[in-house]
């Protein structure tokens, strides 16, 4: 007789086990596409930067600065460069502009989904992307206005300068706004052109000290 090599399974003990049916992987989430999307921005800041339009003809960026500028802006950090902005075209300034842009957008949206996962707060990544395009929107908005109380400071530059603050970025386009003397003595210049009186009383002096204001009366008479 031959020998039962063949081992017998023992029968599986209770119900049957179901299998379980087949589920697609999910979806890459908002915050899986947050940093393959900020690499992609600066990636094609970068390009836009080496196109000939967005530098002034005979001081086009190497490849090696245009990198930088593009990392520098999109990231958020401000070093100061030898060329300004003020001396790009038109086109450059826009790219830098957007750069800054998307990086103050991707900064909140990645600051806002952590802290949702964090306290479980249940926002949904929609609701947190359209929060910090409103933010942004606003910030802009309201800056620049304020920022156009300076006749001598043009509409696109309000708005660089109020994205650059909001977002903290330390980049400049044109003059910044002035609180120092030299903007005091300008305070003066237009003070003495238009006369002051505060309840019928002349204000007859104005005292400029290290860029501080002091108005001085004249004294009263006590009789």
């Amino acid at each position: 007789m031959a020998s039962n090599s063949v081992k017998q399974t023992p029968k599986a003990e209770g119900k049957p086990i179901a299998a379980k049916p087949y589920s697609p992987p999910e979806a890459p989430t908002l915050a899986g596409w947050l940093f393959p999307g900020y690499l992609a921005v600066m990636f094609i800041g970068y390009l836009l930067l080496r196109i000939p339009v967005a530098t002034v003809a005979g001081q086009e960026l190497s490849m090696v600065r245009s990198l930088f500028w593009a990392v520098n802006a999109a990231t958020l950090t401000g070093f100061p460069q030898t060329t300004d902005i003020d001396k790009f075209p038109a086109f450059g300034q826009d790219v830098i502009f957007g750069l800054v842009v998307c990086g103050t957008l991707f900064t909140l949206i990645i600051g806002g989904t952590a802290v949702s996962r964090i306290l479980r707060l249940g926002h949904s990544d929609a609701k947190i992307a359209w929060c910090a395009v409103v933010a942004e929107t606003s910030a802009i908005f309201i800056g620049a206005l304020f920022l156009l109380f300076d006749r001598d400071r043009t509409t696109f530059q309000a708005v660089f300068l109020a994205a650059s603050a909001f977002g903290n970025s330390g980049l400049i386009l044109g003059a910044p706004p002035d609180a120092t003397a030299a903007g005091a003595r300008r305070l003066r210049s237009k003070i003495s052109r238009n006369p002051l009186r505060v309840r019928n009383s002349s204000i007859t002096s104005i005292v400029f000290d290290s860029g501080t204001i002091r108005l001085a009366r004249p004294p009263v008479a006590i009789t």
